[in-house]
């Protein structure tokens, strides 16, 4: 009596086998008609991975194959990598079908040579699963190795975030780029968290604009995700540790911003600071990690000896005295001269004569907005008062409409602010710049620290004897070439400035 089979194929989207559905199907029945046996239907399982056995077609299989087990002899499969690359789960099912309901599980191109009751053939069988399965680990492990070189790199090798576009650069190695008009939506998404507007919220705040992020979790994942903040997450891989590098892309919002969303993300307050005069870079200057450096002292011979030093690298221990006389060059560079001093100023008040000419303009539309969403909430009252609208509805509506308000209060006072106090206050400090090493040694710990935060949006880093940020307010930006040449500070271009021309007084600087 013939032996009756059922065939069994599968492929996967990530597989990386070189044989087809068709080509397996073929593979299979010539397989039954050279030893005699007859194929009553094959089972085609289309893009689903042999990690487990959570597939429908397998599972419709699954369940055929009970009902009608008592007329099959075997499950024929063209290799066992294409019946599971899971060893432990493909036991149980071999035991299951074989003990259970009496069907033998057979390869094409692995044939064992032995009589299917042998315990040798168990043991032949095995180790060609165990292969299977050692396959798809080096085949992940390949990947995890690409996709880690290429983030080492800086560069991100899968479909680009929101805000970005996936493009190659000169060398064809791929890059991301911003899209532009995404870029401004994405950095809205962050501003919009820092004010404790909720994921949800802001999906549909920002959906009208073009945001076409879905569900909760994406925008959640979206906020994590450090290339925002033009830093790429390195994984770990065996003994190396997981880390963050410099990305190849430009930044949409300032790292200053992304630990901030950390933080609210985690639900956990930020590390507090320890004071100490002695070592005032102490929580605002970063390692080459972006962990924050902490600092320590050794006793010497007459006195103590402080040092910063990053937590996650023990074996680093850097020389306070050597970051400060480094730190205070940086700002001997930063000061600024007499001619340049005129020069801001002039730029300054015709900056501010500007704000004054639009400043009723600007006034006039917001107030306009205003009315309009205090109008929405009394449509949503009404609503809800005289038509039943449901509390919930009510709840989230005026929530909403509450939240646009307060927002267009806060832009009104400011666009309402005493500009030419403002324009006193700059007179008086802009002379201040001339002596910024002065200006930073007299202050207090708070004041120096504040400066730093300030001058550098808390982005400072000091790795290979040298400090590092990729920000800089405006105002220095012009300084930016000169402090490169000397190998004081290296200064990375921002988002908020590409594109826009620095500040410099006649004669070039």
């Amino acid at each position: 009596m013939k032996k009756r089979v059922v065939g069994y194929v599968r492929i996967s989207t990530k597989d990386q086998s070189n044989f087809s559905l068709d080509g397996q199907e073929e593979a299979i029945a010539r397989h039954c008609e050279r030893n005699g046996w007859e194929l009553i239907g094959i089972s085609r399982d289309e893009g689903e991975s042999a990690k487990n056995f959570d597939r429908a077609s397998w599972k419709e299989l699954e369940k055929y194959l009970k009902t009608n087990h008592r007329n099959i002899d075997y499950l024929v499969v063209m290799k066992y990598d294409r019946f599971s690359r899971n060893v432990s789960e493909a036991l149980v099912m071999l035991k299951k079908l074989e003990d259970k309901y009496g069907i033998r599980v057979m390869s094409v191109l692995e044939p064992i040579g032995m009589h299917p009751d042998s315990p040798y053939f168990f043991q032949f069988r095995t180790n060609m699963l165990v292969g299977a399965e050692t396959e798809l680990l080096i085949i992940k492990d390949r990947t995890k190795f690409g996709l880690r070189q290429g983030a080492l790199d800086g560069r991100l090798l899968t479909t680009a975030p929101f805000g970005f576009k996936n493009a190659r650069d000169e060398r064809n190695k791929p890059i991301l780029v911003l899209d532009d008009e995404k870029a401004l939506i994405a950095a809205e998404v962050f501003e919009l968290y820092c004010k404790g507007i909720t994921v949800a919220e802001i999906g549909k705040l920002l959906r009208p604009k073009g945001f076409t992020l879905r569900g909760n979790s994406s925008i959640t994942r979206m906020l994590a995700n450090p290339i925002y903040a033009g830093m790429v997450h390195v994984p770990a891989y065996y003994d190396e540790p997981e880390k963050m590098v410099p990305a190849k892309s430009p930044a949409i919002i300032s790292k200053a911003v992304w630990y901030q969303v950390q933080a609210l993300l985690s639900g956990k307050p930020q590390p507090k600071v320890v004071y100490n005069d002695e070592v005032p870079l102490r929580g605002v200057v970063r390692c080459f990690c972006d962990r924050f450096y902490t600092a320590g002292n050794s006793k010497g011979k007459n006195r103590y000896y402080w040092y910063y030093k990053c937590m996650s690298h023990p074996k680093i221990n850097l020389r306070a005295d050597t970051l400060h006389s480094q730190f205070n060059e940086i700002l001997d560079e930063l000061s600024i001269d007499d001619v340049q001093e005129r020069y801001i100023g002039h730029y300054l008040a015709n900056k501010i004569q500007a704000e004054l000419d639009n400043r009723n303009e600007a006034t006039a539309e917001i107030s306009r907005e205003i009315r309009a969403v205090a109008a929405n909430i009394e449509k949503v009252e009404e609503k809800y008062i005289m038509d039943g609208l449901d509390r919930e509805t009510y709840q989230k509506w005026k929530g909403r409409y509450q939240a646009e308000r307060e927002a267009l209060e806060m832009k009104l006072i400011e666009a309402r602010g005493p500009i030419e106090e403002a324009w006193n206050k700059y007179s008086d400090l802009l002379a201040l710049l001339k002596d910024l090493r002065s200006l930073y040694n007299n202050a207090d710990i708070h004041g120096k620290q504040a400066f730093v935060k300030l001058v550098f949006n808390n982005q400072l880093s000091y790795s290979e004897g040298i400090y590092r940020t990729p920000f800089i307010i405006p105002i220095f930006g012009m300084k930016a070439a000169s402090l490169q040449q000397k190998r004081l500070l290296i200064i990375e271009q921002p988002l908020s400035n590409v594109g826009k021309i620095p500040i410099g007084a006649p004669g070039g600087t």
